[in-house]
């Protein structure tokens, strides 16, 4: 499944693949590159909104699926991995700067002062 998506981020249009158990975050279908969830929903047209927010949820779904029906001692280093992956997507939907593919650089509010 891809997603098209409109975003002057990415200079133009993208086809967009959602995270999945082996690529936990979006990324262009083409060429591999990661984005966040901020640049998915591109410019905001609704019904990229609606589709990408959709594929966002199933995939955070997925994820933690696969986590649970995985045996807890055998499989504990994927189900964690897989585990932490659904919650990294799901603090995205919160605006959470948890994702390494943050594409938008934080600010802060108030410079930070010289050190001497």
């Amino acid at each position: 499944m891809h997603v098209n998506v409109y975003s002057s981020l990415l200079g133009g249009w993208a086809r967009l693949t959602p995270p999945t158990p082996e690529h936990p975050y979006w990324h262009d279908a083409d060429d591999g590159t990661p984005y966040d969830l901020r640049t998915a929903v591109g410019d905001g047209w609704p019904d990229t909104v609606i589709a990408v927010h959709h594929a966002h949820v199933t995939a955070v779904a997925n994820l933690l699926s696969r986590a649970m029906a995985m045996d807890p001692i055998r499989d504990f280093a994927e189900r964690r991995r897989l585990a932490h992956a659904a919650s990294l997507l799901a603090g995205e939907v919160g605006g959470l700067p948890t994702s390494p593919f943050q594409t938008r650089p934080r600010t802060r509010a108030t410079p930070t002062p010289e050190r001497n």
